[in-house]
């Protein structure tokens, strides 16, 4: 009888860790890879840390990333069958600027800070 409160309780508590895949470590900041989604020039992460990062482009259009200081970091045409590599040294938030082929501007923001 002991046992079945126990396999329950472990039911309970581990099925829905199983089933969400806890366990996988979140990617390390400095390189985790990014994806740039067109038509909308959304990110896959609100943040980074500096460091050598994978930029891929899912979508038609060209990507510029710019540093704090508006200088040009990395320019690529989508969609990227290799992932470009982005260097980023500063921290502070650069901008992400993309033309889809129908010509519209969009841009967003990413952060980069250190990482904890």
């Amino acid at each position: 009888m002991p046992r079945r409160p126990l396999l329950a309780l472990l039911t309970v508590v581990a099925g829905p860790c199983v089933l969400a895949g806890c366990g996988d470590p979140p990617p390390d900041p400095a390189t985790a890879p990014i994806e740039v989604i067109l038509p909308g020039c959304t990110v896959n992460r609100p943040s980074i840390a500096p460091g050598d990062h994978d930029l891929s482009v899912v979508g038609t259009g060209a990507v510029r990333v710019l540093g704090p200081d508006h200088s040009e970091l990395l320019a690529v045409d989508g969609p990227t069958s290799t992932p470009a590599t982005l260097t980023i040294q500063d921290t502070g938030l650069h901008t992400v600027s993309c033309v889809t082929d129908a010509g519209e501007p969009k841009a967003t923001t990413l952060r980069v800070e250190v990482a904890k």
